[in-house]
């Protein structure tokens, strides 16, 4: 297997919306399939990471990891895919961000520093980084099993800049993630 590969984060439960996020449509398509064709532009190798219960009702022709983390949000399913195939990098995103394009892939992989633990934008609107589009090397897993195994499991909190490349990005849109009808009815619009 390559040393990169892509993973789309779709295991999320979706209060908020009342519905999954990753069967909506923003380009015509499901979003978990625009997302996963989107990373296999880049790579041979793209996984969708799920819940073991969740259902699509069209085909998806990407490997499916179900989480084996219960209650631990996106670190849950970074952590399967880890597991599943040690000898793996991530690029990850989530199946919730329509606005996320080749560009912003390129950007980041541009920026990938292999003696990090990983590489993940920071939001210059507020500060905070964007964990759920970024790369995770294989070397950070130790950090995120210990902080999962403390019930430390905000990906936001477990990013130490020391140890990440940062990219600072002043044109945060594309950060957007669509959580609610009203967010998603708003996108429609625009």
């Amino acid at each position: 297997m390559n040393d990169l590969c892509g993973l789309i984060l779709a295991g999320g439960t979706s209060k908020r919306m009342g519905r999954d996020k990753s069967i909506l449509s923003y380009h015509g398509t499901p979003q978990l399939l625009f997302a996963a064709e989107l990373l296999h532009h880049f790579f041979p190798k793209v996984f969708i990471s799920c819940r073991k219960n969740q259902k699509f009702d069209f085909p998806i022709q990407f490997p499916l990891i179900y989480d084996h983390y219960e209650n631990a949000g996106p670190l849950g399913g970074i952590l399967t895919a880890m597991e599943k195939h040690p000898g793996v990098d991530w690029l990850v995103l989530a199946c919730d961000m329509p606005l996320v394009d080749k560009e912003v892939i390129k950007e980041l992989l541009k920026s990938r520093n292999l003696s990090k633990k990983g590489t993940v934008f920071k939001n210059n609107d507020t500060g905070k980084y964007e964990p759920l589009i970024a790369i995770y090397e294989k070397k950070s897993f130790g950090e995120f099993k210990a902080a999962f195994l403390e019930n430390k499991c905000s990906l936001q909190k477990n990013i130490n800049p020391d140890e990440f490349e940062i990219i600072e990005r002043s044109e945060t849109e594309i950060f957007k993630n669509i959580n609610t009808p009203s967010d998603f009815e708003g996108f429609k619009k625009s």
